[in-house]
């Protein structure tokens, strides 16, 4: 009589065999990469106006200080580093639910293209939603920084995770199939 271990188990059960903290390891994992994104514009973006870090220096005076920084103020990193951390757990949190939702619903969208389009839609609806509702605390700094700067950075995040999420998504399918 075969083992329990040798009947190959149902592909349902299968999908149901993925590790429960994958969504969470993909989750961390696209959280990072949209805050990433996000941080690598606005740097370019300082590059070329000749003031390296001033974004998130700026944000971070703001956040943390309640106040705008001069344009030539030098670049305190402590503000830098408090700031991006706080990105980076934002963005960790968008990674986390994108991915549960992305890869706890793998039998509802079967195509991963039009997973990938619907959760870039989603991620970039809900960074404006909150860029939105912040917009209002960070008024000096989103006048100086540009709506459509900002608009920009969060598409590029948002196209990033869904590809990410994605592709992360069409692998745990043809492992469960």
């Amino acid at each position: 009589m075969p083992s329990l271990a040798s009947v190959p188990a149902p592909a349902s059960s299968r999908a149901d065999s993925e590790p429960a903290s994958s969504w969470v390891v993909h989750g961390a994992i696209a959280g990072l990469l949209g805050a990433l994104v996000i941080a690598v514009f606005f740097l370019i973006l300082d590059l070329d106006d000749g003031r390296p870090l001033w974004t998130p220096h700026a944000l971070g005076a703001w956040l943390f200080r309640g106040r705008v920084p001069a344009p030539g103020a030098p670049i305190e990193p402590a503000l830098v580093l408090g700031y991006t951390a706080i990105h980076g757990v934002v963005f960790l949190g968008f990674g986390l639910a994108a991915a549960f939702e992305a890869l706890s619903g793998i039998r509802r969208l079967r195509h991963e293209f039009t997973a990938g389009l619907l959760a870039a839609g989603i991620l970039f609806a809900s960074f404006e939603l909150v860029f939105v509702l912040l917009g209002a605390l960070f008024t000096p700094i989103v006048s100086l920084l540009g709506g459509g700067r900002i608009a920009a950075a969060n598409l590029l995040a948002a196209v990033a995770m869904a590809g990410y999420l994605a592709r992360a998504r069409s692998r745990v399918v043809a492992r469960t199939t």
